[in-house]
């Protein structure tokens, strides 16, 4: 089944997988939220988000986008911070 195939890359954020999931969901037809409960919780990499989908899986596909939405936000709070703990690298100066 092509939603299993789905899986987040290593670096590919969480909302971005998310969003592919979703879109391929939609165009995936006859078939029941415990499956796409399973292939998410397949596809997401190994991290909090999974930890607490694999201990505690989703019942309703509403209660799995909630809790992607919070790992999501969670996501975006640490990368936004990572990437500005960063050192920014300026490009050489120009020769006139």
């Amino acid at each position: 089944m092509e939603l299993f195939a789905c899986t987040q890359a290593e670096r590919e954020p969480l909302r971005d997988f998310w969003r592919r999931f979703v879109q391929l969901r939609a165009r995936t037809l006859d078939i029941t939220d415990d499956t796409v409960i399973l292939a998410a919780v397949n596809g997401v990499r190994p991290w909090t988000c999974y930890s607490r989908l694999a201990r505690k899986p989703s019942k309703t596909i509403v209660e799995l986008h909630e809790v992607i939405e919070k790992y999501i936000r969670s996501d975006t709070v640490h990368r936004t911070k990572t990437d500005a703990l960063q050192p920014q690298v300026r490009p050489p100066p120009r020769l006139p």
